[in-house]
């Protein structure tokens, strides 16, 4: 019988050390690269916030400047839009109350600060919005402008919510300013003020566009009413809960 070699005896031992080196850096990198990758795809997501918000300031300020009104707000929509290209023959809802602000329930039907999402769509000053499906109907997300990091917008002076209030603490902001909420409406009861990101995500956005401080500035966190499975958006310290926290925000226009 022909004797094995110590040559052969050393191939069949197994990987040596630096071949075991070499696969751990190369995992190693992999994850690495999903990581990042994951990392850049949320920072995406992040900015495209902010540019929703510009997009979506940008129709109102032109909106108003045009037709010398606030979109929902504008007495009459019918004579001065032009609804060629919107699907509609008219809006089912004559018209605002031309006080200066966008009033009524979020989400609710026929309300102002809905049909105020009609008046920019069918205006083609805000191309992502189908007024003829959102005219005279209620807000939500299959309709609503959504957001690629989660949840939908909803606007209005204020932020008062519905009869059944808001989870927003609305003495942190102006009554006369406009905000966008972004959020969910898991139980539908008239504001989208449910979570909907994880609150080291709009931490990072409250720091890219204000000051990150979830109670003070332009971009604020809700104060109150997570969902049974979510964690609250703000600590103690009145500091965005980063760690486990969920939330919904509002964006001053």
């Amino acid at each position: 019988m022909k004797p094995v070699s110590s040559h052969t005896r050393r191939q069949r031992g197994g990987f040596s050390l630096v071949e075991l080196a070499v696969v751990l850096v190369i995992i190693g990198l992999i994850v690495g690269g999903v990581l990042k990758g994951q990392e850049l795809v949320t920072s995406a997501q992040i900015n495209a916030v902010q540019t929703d918000a510009n997009k979506i300031r940008t129709a109102v300020n032109t909106f108003r400047n045009k037709f010398l009104a606030l979109p929902g707000d504008i007495q009459n929509p019918d004579a001065v839009i032009d609804l060629s290209s919107s699907g509609l023959s008219s809006f089912s809802e004559g018209g605002g109350n031309d006080n200066g602000q966008i009033e009524g329930d979020r989400l609710d039907a026929g309300t102002e600060a809905v049909q105020a999402w009609a008046h920019l769509g069918a205006s083609g000053l805000l191309n992502e919005i189908d007024a003829e499906a959102i005219d005279g109907n209620h807000l939500d997300a299959a309709e609503a402008m959504t957001s690629g990091i989660g949840g939908f917008y909803s606007m209005k002076t204020g932020l008062t919510g519905s009869e059944n209030g808001t989870n927003f603490d609305a003495s942190l902001v102006a009554e006369h300013g406009i905000w966008l909420m972004l959020g969910t409406d898991p139980i539908g009861d008239g504001d989208n003020d449910d979570p909907a990101i994880a609150a080291d995500n709009a931490a990072e956005l409250d720091r890219k566009i204000d000051d990150g401080d979830p109670v003070t500035g332009d971009v604020i966190g809700n104060s109150d009413g997570p969902g049974a499975d979510q964690q609250e958006c703000i600590n103690d310290a009145d500091r965005y809960a980063v760690e486990t926290g969920t939330c919904a925000i509002a964006l001053k226009l």
